[in-house]
């Protein structure tokens, strides 16, 4: 058995492992055999093996047999001979942070320019493509010539309402506010049947007066409506301009018999 834990220890070595057992028993350490003697060391037979250590070499296992090449993998495999294997360290759980909220986007200040002209139906209020130009483009006033000669053209100055007011920047909730407030003027000067008002902007501005463009809804005593902007209509004729003379005539801004 000496000579098998000693050619274990030698394989242990060779792979770069270093075993070491004590020649002299450790206070609370359970006892092992005896690998050779010191030259102090009494011989076996003057001390009495003690109990607990005739018990522990009865328990122990007997060694398996198997030629050196076997031990080795045997070794190499974790398995050596009278050797447990140690129970796998667990892994100690990772703890998953939670993913990081990306914080809202700040939308950009709002800057638009809607001119009002007075119309037979109460008034027309048509955003800009360029809110620091003076008026219209020239392709946007060939497009609103034709679009109010449908209405008789205008009927009297137009105005303006220039997003922001001021110098300072204006978001959303502010222009919203600003925006309807100058709604609510218009419909105190205006009486049936002129008291309709008819929007044509992009979708961001419109989302100031209306949750859903192209569908009519009460403005005080009037009516709100809002469709494409001039710009959508030239971008895409088709699309846009469909479907708004369809909310146009379903709304009963225009009707046939009274321009025929």
């Amino acid at each position: 058995m000496v000579e098998r834990e000693l050619q274990r220890q030698k394989m242990l070595r060779e792979m770069g492992f270093a075993a070491w057992v004590a020649q002299t028993p450790l206070p609370g350490a359970m006892t092992s055999p005896v690998l050779g003697e010191k030259p102090s060391a009494a011989p076996p037979s003057a001390a009495a093996p003690s109990p607990m250590a005739a018990t522990a070499t009865e328990q122990q296992p007997a060694s398996p047999q198997g030629s050196p090449q076997e031990l080795l993998a045997q070794v190499r495999a974790g398995l050596g001979s009278g050797r447990r294997r140690e129970p796998a360290a667990a892994t100690p759980a990772v703890e998953q942070t939670p993913a990081a909220q990306t914080p809202p986007v700040q939308r950009s200040p709002m800057r638009f320019t809607l001119q009002v002209l007075p119309m037979s139906f109460g008034y027309l209020m048509v955003q800009q493509k360029d809110p620091s130009a003076p008026s219209f483009n020239r392709e946007e006033q060939r497009l609103l010539q034709g679009f109010a000669a449908l209405w008789g053209g205008y009927h009297g100055m137009p105005r303006t309402f220039a997003c922001p007011l001021g110098r300072q920047p204006m978001y959303e909730n502010d222009a919203k506010e600003a925006l309807t407030g100058y709604l609510s003027a218009l419909s105190e000067t205006w009486q049936a049947p002129h008291n309709k008002v008819l929007v044509l902007a992009q979708p961001r501005v419109a989302e100031l007066m209306v949750a859903q463009r192209y569908m009519a809804q009460p403005l005080h005593d009037g009516q709100l409506l809002v469709v494409s902007s001039l710009v959508e209509m030239l971008q895409e004729p088709v699309a846009h301009k469909k479907a708004s003379w369809q909310a146009i005539m379903e709304a009963g801004y225009y009707a046939a018999a009274q321009h025929s």
